[in-house]
């Protein structure tokens, strides 16, 4: 692939400028079509990540790949890369929508995959990701597949490796503390989902502005789907200042409320066993509240010191 895409007009090298992944057979050793992957990538004026996303989705010579990009209708060079290459894209749009939950439900439902997942403009999938992906299936259409993954910053640096979550039911997802506030999150980069799974839970929650992907995987496991950990890295997750997940105190709030709406649709948990578990949560968000006020009022302090030291030594 990496000989009929359009050449990079930067000058950077490696993955996914100058690599590309392995390849495999035009079919799998039964003679049969791969598994087909559809990835979605939701985009909004990325203009100066998108090209390293494209690439490194079509760079990984998967034999049955379907690629849609959903735009919201960028007024950058967004679009004049996106059509660069057209030609391997299996649809793209660019007009305005209601956020990126909504844009990523569009994409879905043009999907046609086995398997899903959406890579947003500013990530990346890993080299080799789906060759290895590919040879390592098993009980496809019931299971969710988790593979490690890697934290970069807004030069592509890598910046740390991230292990697949041991998160393997509901009741793990729902313990914020030990789980998710543990560095036992689930990377949604480094994800996919049957696809009939996921139209089947009714897609992304699109008033779900920060924790739709928490969200997702709290209906999917509701749904007693199988998760498999994989040990090679899929998916690259970029980390910088002023992204929308960089904002912890929004991100942590929405997700305690996610929590809690998924305790409460759980038709298995018993009145008790919701209260239970929703008081859990509520202490959690108590106790972060307490130490983030905390840590303000420290801060405050600590500056008010400094300045009036500073302002000591003037005199």
């Amino acid at each position: 692939m990496l000989i009929h895409l359009p050449a990079s007009i930067t000058s950077k090298t490696g993955w996914p400028w100058t690599e590309e992944s392995d390849s495999l057979p035009p079919l799998q050793p039964d003679n049969t079509p791969w598994p087909r992957v559809s990835i979605v990538t939701p985009s909004f004026n990325q203009g100066q990540y998108i090209e390293e996303t494209i690439r490194s989705i079509l760079l990984q010579n998967y034999p049955n790949l379907e690629y849609i990009i959903i735009d919201g209708g960028s007024t950058d060079n967004t679009v004049e890369i996106i059509r660069k290459y057209e030609p391997w894209i299996a649809y793209w749009v660019s007009v305005a929508d209601r956020g990126q939950s909504h844009a990523i439900n569009k994409g879905f439902e043009r999907c046609t995959g086995d398997l899903v997942n959406w890579i947003c403009s500013d990530d990346m999938l890993c080299k080799n990701a789906l060759f290895n992906l590919g040879r390592s299936l098993t009980n496809i259409g019931q299971t969710l597949y988790i593979g490690k993954g890697i934290r970069i910053d807004q030069t592509s640096k890598v910046l740390n490796g991230i292990n697949p979550s041991s998160i393997r039911n509901i009741i793990n997802l729902l313990d914020i503390k030990n789980y998710w506030r543990k560095s036992n999150s689930i990377m949604q980069q480094s994800c996919f989902y049957p696809l009939k799974k996921v139209k089947k839970s009714g897609y992304l929650n699109e008033s779900n502005h920060y924790t739709m992907d928490y969200e997702l995987w709290g209906r999917l496991l509701m749904a007693d789907i199988q998760v498999v950990c994989f040990s090679f890295d899929i998916g690259m997750f970029r980390w910088y200042t002023g992204q929308k997940t960089s904002n912890f105190n929004r991100v942590t709030t929405s997700l305690v409320k996610t929590a809690i709406r998924l305790i409460l649709i759980n038709r298995d948990f018993s009145f008790s066993r919701k209260t239970n578990l929703i008081s859990k949560v509520v202490i959690y968000y108590a106790l972060y509240n307490y130490h983030f006020i905390r840590s303000e009022i420290g801060l405050k302090r600590s500056f008010k010191s400094l300045v009036s030291v500073s302002t000591h030594n003037l005199y």
